[in-house]
């Protein structure tokens, strides 16, 4: 059975104990326990799960983190595990970095094999926290590495039949007009943005979440996704010296998302007044949580619970 398909279930295998001698703090725990794992909590959450996009304002934002994060606290506290969707613009392969593994392929390939027919063995990888991640390794990296073997290849070619400087750099020529040609190919926008809706869709049935990190706000990416999700989430860095630029940053989105929430972090030393971190939500016209600082040496079970209230506060405007 994949993981995909698993559920927790609620087993006691331990030894019950008489009602006469537990004492009024152990029926307390208990009571909260068994709260806790019927799903009180909003991080609680079920298939099909909800769509929410992150993206940010501010290079540094965190806003893959505050992905993963969520993705974490649901799965723990959910019967199906949260898939976290790579889709930045600049910084593709950051969420796969972070979560420690990688998919097979980018979110984009996904999406057209599953439109066309075609099968994965595995279109997502799994976090050592049971967190679903399609992300697929930096692009630009990959593109570079590709394209460099290739000239080499062709270069080589070139040598071993004893071709002239004229011939290698015609050669040479060729190999850059092939690169800047496929770089600008690729599916049609259309169909492609057909594909990733479906594979978001389909993510929902077997998914308590589906977490979309959109990287650094971009009107295109916001467009295609932002407008399509349950809400949107904008993860701002509240720091005393940009609040005022992340702010106008806010402004400058057009509101597409049905729901949206500003997420602020505090980094740390930084002391930002509520008045201050109210003016963000109301760029926007939205609420505002406050994502509480934590150990970055610390693992990630050790950050949602010193971030359970401003994930609570998100999983809440999914309700």
């Amino acid at each position: 059975m994949s993981a995909a398909a698993r559920a927790l279930a609620l087993r006691d295998n331990g030894p019950r104990p008489r009602v006469a001698a537990a004492t009024r703090r152990a029926l307390r725990n208990a009571s909260e326990l068994v709260a806790s794992r019927l799903g009180s909590s909003a991080v609680a959450r079920s298939a099909p799960g909800a769509v929410v996009t992150f993206a940010g304002v501010q290079g540094g934002a965190g806003v893959s983190t505050v992905a993963l994060l969520a993705c974490g606290a649901v799965t723990r506290a959910s019967d199906r595990p949260a898939v976290a969707i790579d889709l930045a613009a600049g910084t593709r392969g950051g969420l796969g970095g972070l979560a420690g593994a990688w998919s097979q392929t980018s979110v984009e390939t996904t999406a057209e094999l599953v439109i066309a027919g075609g099968r994965l063995a595995r279109p997502y990888t799994e976090s050592a926290d049971g967190v679903h991640v399609i992300s697929d390794e930096p692009q630009a990296a990959i593109t570079l590495d590709r394209t460099a073997r290739k000239l080499l290849a062709t270069i080589a070619t070139g040598v071993q039949r004893d071709a002239s400087d004229h011939e290698l750099a015609a050669l040479v020529r060729d190999c850059v007009d092939d690169a800047a040609i496929d770089e600008l190919a690729g599916a049609h926008p259309a169909t492609q943005r057909t594909a990733l809706h479906k594979l978001v869709r389909t993510a929902r049935g077997a998914h308590s979440l589906v977490a979309i990190d959109l990287g650094l706000a971009d009107d295109e990416l916001l467009a295609r996704h932002a407008a399509a999700s349950d809400l949107h989430v904008w993860v701002v860095a509240a720091r005393c010296e940009d609040l005022e630029v992340a702010r106008r940053r806010l402004l400058s989105h057009e509101v597409l998302a049905e729901r949206e929430l500003v997420l602020a972090w505090l980094p740390g030393g930084e002391r930002v007044g509520s008045r201050a971190l109210r003016s963000l939500g109301e760029a926007r016209g939205c609420p505002v949580a406050r994502l509480a600082r934590f150990d970055p040496r610390s693992s990630w079970a050790e950050r949602e619970r010193a971030c359970r209230s401003g994930l609570e506060a998100l999983c809440r405007h999914l309700d």
